[in-house]
């Protein structure tokens, strides 16, 4: 587990002292297993502190353990004003951002093989637009603005001030 990860580390047998000389920290914190398919040595990340502060970091190490959970090691070399007061701290790693428009699971159809959504266009119609999604959690979808379908899509693209139809009377 842990210890077996801080071992690999070298650590020199004379110290007297500490000096600082740079910002350069490390963050060593216990994972679920499920969750280590979706990480890598060398991926960026982007910790937050106490929901306040940010700062960009990598994965240096992962420890992989029989348990359910499994050692993992990320350094950073930008400074956290005050971290080193503080006596606990909540920390929370971000593995991926996606930017996009928010639409409900309930909204997404599939029409002539194209995945999309059902919008109220300005003269009070239901329109089928075509969506490129980013990410898929159970209650929602992000998607890419300013999508540029293919050339062989028919329908247009969704637009950030459409107004989406969640579970549409619509027959697909």
């Amino acid at each position: 587990g842990m210890e077996s990860v801080l071992k690999n580390y070298e650590q020199p047998s004379n110290k007297a002292g500490k000096i600082v000389d740079s910002y350069e920290w490390y963050l060593v914190t216990s994972l679920p297993n499920k969750d280590l398919e979706e990480i890598e040595i060398g991926q960026k990340v982007t910790i937050s502190v106490d929901e306040s502060e940010f700062v960009s970091a990598k994965i240096v190490a992962v420890n992989p353990d029989k348990t359910d959970f499994s050692a993992v090691i990320i350094r950073s070399d930008r400074e956290l004003p005050g971290i080193y007061e503080k006596r606990t701290a909540q920390f929370e790693i971000c593995i991926a951002e996606h930017t996009g428009l928010y639409v409900p699971s309930a909204a997404i159809r599939v029409q002539d093989g194209i995945t999309g959504v059902y919008v109220m266009n300005q003269s009070n119609e239901t329109e089928f637009k075509c969506v490129k999604i980013l990410m898929e959690e159970p209650e929602y979808y992000i998607v890419q603005t300013e999508y540029e379908p293919p050339e062989d899509c028919s329908f247009a693209p969704l637009r950030t001030y459409d107004n989406i139809l969640v579970n549409p009377e619509v027959s697909d």
